[in-house]
C-alpha cells in the first residue's frame, strides 16, 4: 500500500506514452542497474512503468518484447511492484529490436507523444531506432514527438545529434523527472 501511495505524487504530463520493456533474462538477473546497484533493470523498468501508469493511466500503452513479437501488457495504477514484475516475468522473452515499437506504432497508426524503450544495454539492431523514430514522426505527422531510450545497466552515454532523442544510462530517483521534463519539451 505504501509503495503505491508514493506514485500518487507523480504529476501528469498529459502526453501519450508508448513504453516498451525488454524482458530478457539479463533484465532480471544480469548486471545491476548503474547508479542504483540494489535494483535490477527490470525493477527500474517496473518503477517507471508504475509511475506512468499512475500519472498517465489513460494515455499509456505498454509493450513487452516477447517471443511472438511485441505484446501489449495491461498495467493499472492499483498494481504493486511485485504484481507488475510478475506480469513481466510471465511473458516468454523474445528478441529485443529497439526499432520495433516504432514500427509497431506506425503500422497500427497509433499516435504517441513519447516513445520510451527500456532495456539493460543498448543494442545494435538492423534498423536503428532513431531512424525508425524519424520515419514514425514524419509518417504520423508528429513533429513534437520524443524518443527516450533507457539502458539501465549501462554506464556509457550514447549522445544523439537529434534534439528530440534522449539516451539515459543508469537509473536513480531523478530519471522519471528527467523523462517527464523531456516529454514536455523543457529541454
Amino acid at each position: 500500500m505504501l509503495q503505491r501511495s508514493s506514485f500518487k505524487m507523480v504529476r501528469p504530463t498529459n502526453k501519450r506514452y508508448l513504453m516498451a520493456v525488454d524482458i530478457c533474462g539479463s533484465m532480471f538477473h544480469g548486471r545491476k542497474t548503474s547508479g542504483c546497484r540494489y535494483l535490477s533493470s527490470a525493477d527500474a523498468s517496473c518503477l517507471v512503468l508504475m509511475a506512468l501508469a499512475q500519472a498517465e493511466s489513460e494515455k499509456l500503452t505498454a509493450l513487452a518484447f516477447s517471443k511472438d513479437g511485441l505484446e501489449e501488457i495491461e498495467v493499472s495504477k492499483e498494481m504493486s511492484h511485485g504484481e507488475v514484475l510478475k506480469k513481466l516475468r510471465e511473458i516468454p522473452m523474445g528478441t529485443v529490436d529497439q526499432a520495433s515499437p516504432l514500427l509497431w506504432a506506425k503500422e497500427k497508426k497509433k499516435s504517441f507523444d513519447v516513445i520510451l524503450i527500456c532495456t539493460d544495454n543498448q543494442t545494435q539492431p538492423d534498423t536503428h531506432p532513431v531512424d525508425a523514430f524519424k520515419d514514425y514522426r514524419k509518417t504520423m505527422d508528429l513533429p513534437q514527438a520524443r524518443l527516450v531510450m533507457c539502458a539501465f545497466s549501462s554506464k556509457d552515454n550514447f549522445p544523439s545529434d537529434e534534439p528530440d532523442v534522449l539516451h539515459i544510462a543508469g537509473f536513480n530517483d531523478k530519471v522519471l523527472h528527467v523523462i517527464q521534463n523531456f516529454a514536455c519539451g523543457i529541454f
